[in-house]
């Protein structure tokens, strides 16, 4: 399928956050052939993960490469594209984009088990804004499963992950009509803190 890399720095008050993706075999005819994003931002008192700047730089199958640069910390958010994208069929209001995250952002939160309670974590939905779309990702329970990890049994709540549209341009990661959804599972380990 591919290979991931992702590294995450987090403070009390900052984050950096980096992942860079590789397609291999079958995949890379669907996928784009490499993705590199980063993200930075400001934690919260309450630990919300705030982006302040998010970049994305890709190279697809075509080889045809594409950066885009989102500053966050500017009301509403502003876009830079090299090369620039036409959004004017494609509107994307101030309101939708607000309490919206970078795809970075919304990932180290799941990784991070942040903002979501244990009842929460398979009925949330994360607001995402990457500068060309707007979209959430809708998570639901699907089951808890049984799992043995070091051979202690420990519960792992298993949810779905959706990919919703909400305006901007069509996702172009896959040559598909619809983005299939996605699993994941939760776990809650010793200390009680959730990880994926």
């Amino acid at each position: 399928f591919g290979h991931l890399d992702y590294a995450a720095v987090s403070e009390r008050t900052r984050y950096h956050t980096e992942i860079r993706f590789r397609t291999s075999g079958l995949a890379a005819a669907l996928w784009k052939s490499q993705i590199d994003t980063s993200a930075e931002g400001r934690v919260t008192p309450d630990g919300l993960l705030v982006p302040d700047v998010y970049t994305s730089r890709s190279l697809n199958r075509r080889g045809v490469q594409q950066s885009v640069r989102v500053d966050y910390g500017k009301h509403p958010p502003v876009m830079t594209a090299n090369p620039p994208y036409d959004l004017s069929s494609n509107l994307i209001g101030d309101e939708q984009k607000k309490g919206a995250v970078d795809p970075v952002t919304a990932i180290t939160s799941i990784v991070e088990g942040l903002n979501a309670s244990d009842g929460e974590r398979c009925g949330r939905t994360l607001a995402i804004f990457d500068g060309r779309r707007r979209y959430d990702v809708v998570f639901t329970f699907v089951r808890d499963e049984p799992i043995a990890p070091g051979g202690a049994i420990v519960k792992a709540r298993v949810c779905k992950a959706e990919y919703q549209q909400i305006a901007g341009i069509k996702q172009e990661v896959v040559d598909v009509s619809s983005v299939p959804p996605i699993y994941a599972e939760f776990v809650d380990f010793t200390d009680g803190d959730p990880r994926p």
